[in-house]
């Protein structure tokens, strides 16, 4: 099945979201689309689906196999994969029930299969688990299973292996690559340079709603010809840092000595003997004053299970969490609200973590409000790069970048001397990545701050971390200074995460895809 856009405008009163989209994609082809935040490459892809906001006023030609199909009738034969899986997903339903729903029927081989295509371990219970009991990744690839299973005409799969560490996003471009080798036309939106290296066969660069370069994927990746472009290519692989700071003599600020936890396993009947899972074990761990400490490991490792104990949002099922020195747990209430002041959270979703409801400046002002913090709306806008205006806008009216910048507001204004950043840029494109890592740098230059910083993205902790602990199945496999990590680990599993790194180079990623 041929689909063809021509001309495609959407508009949201005066403001452009996109303007004059065209392009053809036939079968077993793959168009890439990239461009920086609000770029409008999310907006056409939902324009096709016909998932837009009824404010949007829409024009210009979708056609499928050359007729004008309506939205519903597009999408009997389009399948979707969206970026923020945790909303797209019905909170009070199991996985398996969805991709039902999906496929029309509950054929249950047909699920676990498609489980096992996206990459997740354990198909089984994946499929008995309902959104919430899953990790971020992992949610992220039961929503690529629940469109392989449907094997539909056309895949437009919208920041796929955004919230995935590098060794399984290898394997879902895999995966992807056998579905558009079997015929299935595929446009993969992603900022990610690499994976679109990888899939695309053409390539459209979009910015402020406008195609301003397209062509084959390696002559606009070899041979850019906007500046645009260009840049974007040369923020893809983030520059490591030339030194990493020795703050190990310092004093401790956050600290794990022993730490497990365990959740219990949803039962597959009533009658069934509880079992457990072990999402950390015995893990121990320091954060010096000064230093930003990187958490590494796959989707499911215990990473984001590792932050909520640090932050006393969850209760360790043995071992110990230690700010600055003494046991957390044995802190009395008053002691704890007064403590959380000193350490506060960046999370990975930004959209997610502020409320709809509220403005911006609303929030901040809410945690000054709560901690009696020194500085003022105005004022920690301005230490994130954000204009004043900013203060007055709702979350759904900014950009991811802007939303991620005004939740490190929001932090600051506690006055911290730790901030907890939980794959606080992943959902980001790397340009806005480029410009976050920057900010953190100096505000943590400027404050004293110690990080503590979780994420899939080795690039991105190159670029920023002074120690790495690698975790793997809730196991520490190694830890060490980020220099000792890149240029001489020790352990198979952490040169497999490095090696996995995508690349914009298309002969180099197809080469990583074939081995994965």
């Amino acid at each position: 099945m041929s689909l063809s856009v021509r001309n495609l405008t959407i508009r949201y009163g005066d403001a452009v979201a996109a303007g004059d989209v065209s392009f053809a994609l036939a079968p077993g082809r793959c168009l890439g689309i990239v461009g920086e935040s609000g770029s409008g490459k999310s907006q056409t892809g939902l324009a096709i689906m016909g998932l837009l906001s009824p404010a949007a006023q829409v024009s210009g030609d979708i056609l499928v196999d050359g007729k004008a199909l309506s939205p519903a009738a597009r999408r009997e034969t389009i399948a979707m994969v969206f970026q923020d899986p945790q909303s797209a997903f019905c909170p009070h339903m199991r996985i398996q029930g969805q991709i039902y729903e999906a496929i029309g029927s509950d054929d249950r081989p047909a699920c676990l299969d498609a489980l096992a295509r996206a990459g997740l371990p354990d198909p089984e219970r994946v499929a008995r688990s309902y959104p919430h009991e899953l990790s971020g990744g992992m949610r992220q690839r039961a929503m690529l299973a629940m469109a392989l299973a449907r094997t539909p005409d056309v895949i437009i799969a919208d920041e796929p292996t955004t919230a995935l560490d590098a060794s399984v996003q290898l394997g879902i471009l895999r995966e992807f690559t056998k579905v558009k080798d079997a015929g299935t036309a595929m446009i993969v939106i992603s900022h990610d340079i690499g994976v679109i290296a990888g899939l695309a066969d053409d390539i459209l660069v979009m910015k402020d709603g406008a195609v301003i370069e397209s062509g084959g994927a390696n002559d606009v990746l070899t041979a850019p010809q906007k500046p645009y472009t260009q840049a974007l290519i040369a923020a893809s692989v983030l520059k490591g840092r030339s030194e990493t700071k020795d703050t190990t003599g310092g004093p401790p600020v956050l600290a794990a000595k022993g730490l497990s936890k365990d959740y219990p396993l949803p039962k597959p009947h009533p009658f069934a003997k509880q079992k457990t899972l072990t999402a950390l074990a015995s893990i121990d761990m320091t954060l010096t004053a000064g230093e930003t400490l990187a958490i590494v490991g796959e989707s499911g490792s215990g990473k984001s299970t590792l932050a909520n104990l640090l932050l006393g949002l969850e209760t360790p099922t043995s071992g110990d969490v230690l700010w600055s020195g003494q046991p957390f747990l044995n802190f009395t209430p008053a002691q704890k609200r007064a403590e959380r002041a000193r350490i506060q959270p960046v999370f990975q979703d930004p959209f997610a973590s502020f409320d709809p409801q509220r403005r911006l400046g609303r929030s901040i002002q809410d945690m000054l409000d709560l901690h009696g913090g020194s500085s003022s709306v105005e004022a920690l806008l301005e230490a994130v790069n954000l204009p004043p205006e900013m203060a007055a806008k709702y979350p759904h009216e900014a950009s991811g970048g802007q939303n991620q910048r005004a939740a490190i507001a929001r932090a600051l204004a506690a006055d911290p001397e730790v901030l907890v950043c939980d794959e606080a840029l992943s959902a980001l494109d790397k340009t806005t990545q480029v410009q976050i890592i920057a900010l953190l740098a100096d505000i943590k230059r400027a404050r004293g701050l110690a990080m503590l910083f979780i994420s899939h993205d080795l690039d991105v902790v190159s670029a920023i971390a002074d120690r790495i602990v690698i975790l793997k199945d809730g196991h520490c496999v190694e830890q060490g200074t980020a220099s000792d990590i890149f240029a001489k680990s020790q352990s198979p599993y952490t040169r497999a995460l490095i090696n996995a790194q995508t690349v914009p180079d298309v002969a180099q990623m197809q080469a990583k895809i074939k081995v994965a």
